[in-house]
């Protein structure tokens, strides 16, 4: 667990952060194809359905990659950044939790490209640069699933955190993939619910293998 420091501010789930905007992708090299249907996992797979009943998703295309890691703990350099992007966010009516899925996609087959972005947000994540709320870190790496996982606390005071964001991310296996679902609950207001353990591999499965093109 490590203990950071980050400019941005929760609100339902899904900030944006105050250090940087979003850089565009690098243009080089072949168009991607666009991101698959596929890639959307139904509110039934992600965690906490339970309890917040997660509406469908509503994936739009992005020229931008808008994953929640990124607008939590910093952006990644353009160079690393896939051709196509898409988000989709789902909501919990009557709360502040949420849920967003992002994906990046790259020419079909082109896994370099995809575990080179996944490794830049592994790392922005690892170290979390900036100032502002802070936020602790529990990054948990599962190479079976060729992803990791990631628990994030947030508060303006240590001991204190008011909301967490459970983050779940894949490369599968010769899809030019990049698939994240980030999930975040709050720890204060009215009736929240807590976070109910969940096995990392069976979300990042729930992730993959819809996208696998090979062993999985």
């Amino acid at each position: 667990m490590r203990l950071l420091a980050v400019t941005g501010v929760l609100a339902a789930g899904f900030s944006t952060a105050t250090a940087a905007a979003d850089p565009t992708p690098n243009p080089a090299g072949p168009a991607a194809r666009p991101v698959p249907a596929s890639v959307w996992i139904s509110p039934g797979e992600i965690p906490m359905n339970g309890e917040y009943h997660w509406s469908a998703a509503n994936p739009t295309a992005t020229g931008r990659a808008s994953f929640l890691s990124m607008r939590l703990c910093g952006t990644t350099s353009a160079d690393v950044l896939p051709p196509a992007s898409a988000i989709a966010t789902q909501a919990a009516s009557g709360t502040a939790a949420s849920v967003v899925q992002a994906a990046g996609q790259w020419p079909e087959g082109n896994t370099d490209g995809a575990l080179a972005f996944q490794s830049a947000i592994r790392s922005q994540l690892n170290y979390c640069p900036g100032v502002g709320d802070v936020i602790s870190v529990d990054l948990r790496p599962a190479p079976s699933w060729y992803g990791f996982a990631a628990t994030l606390l947030v508060g303006k005071e240590r001991d204190n955190p008011t909301s967490e964001v459970h983050i779940y991310n894949v490369v599968p296996p010769e899809s030019g993939t990049v698939s994240e679902l980030a999930v975040t609950v709050p720890r204060t207001g009215r009736e929240p619910s807590p976070w109910k353990p969940v096995d990392d591999a069976t979300v990042l499965r729930a992730l993959a293998q819809p996208l696998c093109k090979g062993s999985c």
